[in-house]
């Protein structure tokens, strides 16, 4: 799931200095792969939306890792579910990391994420995604 958002994001910045049909299928692909794999919830985790016969749960990180990728370039409903379960995931979010992608991900999806607590930044990853995150919407690299 991550390295098809990632490769998602890449190929809309790619796409931004100019069309390109092979890329444009490529995202199509990926936005259509990441909205298959969506959980009961809204949300995404690591792989698929069921394992052993049971609907998965969805994770803080990939779910506002998908929502970054999808941009706004998905079904209305379908960003609607995702982005109640960023807000939902970003009440209970106990790291640093992964509030932060979930401030990213609404905020590729034009909303401001209000934290109530800050987490501790125990890491590199945490400190640099948290200044993104921090970042205005037209700083965020992650955004489209």
């Amino acid at each position: 799931m991550i390295p098809t958002a990632i490769g998602i994001i890449a190929f809309e910045r790619a796409l931004k200095r100019g069309f390109n049909g092979s890329l444009l299928g490529r995202v199509g692909s990926g936005r259509d792969f990441l909205i298959g794999r969506m959980c009961a919830d809204g949300g995404w985790n690591h792989g698929g939306n069921r394992a052993l016969g049971r609907e998965g749960e969805s994770y803080p990180e990939t779910t506002g890792i998908a929502l970054a990728a999808l941009g706004r370039g998905a079904d209305a409903q379908v960003l609607e579910r995702a982005k109640a379960a960023a807000r939902r995931h970003l009440k209970t979010c106990q790291t640093a990391e992964g509030t932060a992608w979930l401030r990213i991900g609404l905020s590729a999806q034009g909303q401001t994420a209000i934290v109530s607590r800050e987490h501790v930044r125990r890491s590199t990853v945490d400190i640099a995604l948290s200044a993104i995150a921090d970042a205005p919407p037209e700083r965020n690299p992650f955004s489209i």
